[in-house]
């Protein structure tokens, strides 16, 4: 696990990045483009990517798609030519499973690279980010990763990780995940003893983030979503707003 601090403005908000598979037919350019330009437009805007940026899979993979309008490299240079005007915006680059197979198959990880390039915290698996406002004595710990397993429900999704980051993690304000393709929050409890010995309960939100892949669109053909069975891509992002009296707020934006 990764683990860092960071210093942010008293008004600082944190976008959720991932999921958009560059390279799919399905991949909608145009969140990631409204979401690049959220976070260039307001200067206390800051993202962590969550992983599967891009769609990854070689020919004689069996969820190759000839319909692709990249090949890998190609997917790798628009998403990092993308993120380029913005990487001082980035609290680190999660990689996901599609990334992985790519690494699997070529030895070669270019969001690490990228990351070492730019001074980007690699957050590889799993990352715990701490972050301090300024003017404000509070912090703010959010642990993210880009997920891991399935299942057909948003329910399932998130008993899973409520599972795994509750029984795995303590005193933390956000666990964040991506890999689902779907956009939800639940506001779990733990429960301790404060300082004066009295029962206290603390907050956790778990978020899983949304996508942009969008799958069983007018005219396709199909995909492996289709091939697949899977259901649609909840499409949009997640984002964390603190403020300097200790709370945090989570806003789903869908499209």
């Amino acid at each position: 696990m990764i683990q860092q601090t960071v210093s942010l403005p008293a008004k600082a908000r944190v976008v959720f990045l991932g999921d958009s598979h560059i390279g799919h037919p399905g991949f909608r350019e145009d969140i990631l483009d409204d979401l690049i330009e959220e976070i260039k437009s307001d200067e206390n805007c800051y993202f962590i990517g969550l992983g599967d940026y891009i769609e990854g899979r070689p020919p004689g993979h069996k969820f190759y798609d000839p319909s692709s309008p990249m090949n890998v490299g190609e997917q790798y240079k628009y998403f990092l030519d993308r993120i380029r005007p913005i990487k001082n915006k980035c609290l680190g680059l999660h990689i996901g499973n599609h990334e992985f197979g790519t690494i699997q198959q070529t030895t070669i990880n270019p969001i690490k690279d990228f990351c070492i390039d730019n001074d980007i915290t690699y957050l590889g698996d799993i990352g715990r980010t701490t972050i301090r406002l300024a003017n404000s004595s509070k912090t703010f710990t959010i642990i993210t990763a880009h997920g891991a397993g399935g299942g057909m429900t948003v329910g399932a999704n998130l008993n899973k990780i409520i599972s795994w980051g509750m029984s795995t993690f303590t005193d933390v304000d956000a666990i964040v995940v991506g890999h689902y393709h779907k956009l939800a929050t639940s506001i779990e409890l733990s429960g301790y003893i404060d300082k004066n010995g009295l029962q206290k309960w603390g907050e956790t939100y778990v978020i899983l983030n949304g996508a942009m892949l969008m799958a069983y669109a007018n005219g396709s053909d199909g995909s492996y979503v289709e091939k697949s069975l899977m259901r649609p891509s909840v499409l949009g992002y997640a984002e964390l707003k603190m403020n300097n009296k200790g709370k945090v707020n989570v806003e789903l934006h869908p499209y």
